[in-house]
């Protein structure tokens, strides 16, 4: 009897989509997402953002976008967008609570002068050039809320690609950045610097 409950469990998790046990996420982001983001979503590469400790509702929304194509930057579509489409919305989610419950690992600290401009730029903005303060929206220690990311202990490199993409508007994901118009070279350097030494 026993084992004939398992295998109906088993069935129905599987007609709907769902991981049949927890570890099932575990194997679907080693399947799908460890090459290039890391077995526990902290990647080796800046190319590749890091995963781990990110918000659950932004992975699912972002996987939506690059399954729907409304996450337009043609290098992160490139990458992605086969693999989202093979993933299902329980997949998506699955992975988004594997990938959040992981530990966000910092990078090295940086240069001191360069870190406390980015952590003042975030805190309060630069209001004489509207941009407004970072924590405005992703929060008081770069950790994001709901749909917005957790920029805390992401690749600096990476952070400064997406603040200059954001810039010129080659990514768009339904979410206006105006103030990123206001950001200058040093500006970028230093905010990314900042969030990825937490």
């Amino acid at each position: 009897m026993k084992s004939v409950l398992c295998i109906v469990t088993i069935a129905f998790a599987f007609a709907c989509g769902m991981p049949a046990r927890a570890d099932d996420a575990k194997a679907l982001a080693d399947k799908n997402c460890a090459d290039c983001h890391g077995p526990s979503g902290n990647s080796v590469s800046s190319f590749f953002p890091n995963l781990a400790g990110q918000r659950k509702d932004y992975i699912v929304a972002r996987l939506a976008g690059f399954r729907d194509v409304t996450r337009v930057d043609g290098h992160a579509q490139y990458f992605m967008g086969r693999t989202a489409f093979q993933l299902n919305a329980a997949d998506s989610a699955a992975l988004a609570a594997y990938f959040a419950a992981q530990r966000p690992e910092a990078e090295p600290p940086a240069d001191a002068a360069l870190v406390a401009h980015g952590r003042d730029l975030y805190q309060k903005g630069a209001p004489g050039r509207s941009v407004l303060a970072c924590a405005t929206c992703h929060g008081s220690a770069a950790e994001g809320k709901g749909a917005v990311p957790r920029l805390a202990s992401q690749h600096a490199l990476y952070l400064e690609r997406q603040l200059a993409i954001f810039r010129v508007g080659l990514r768009r994901n339904g979410t206006a950045h105006p103030s990123v118009a206001g950001l200058n070279a040093d500006d970028i350097e230093a905010l990314s610097a900042y969030l990825a030494s937490f």
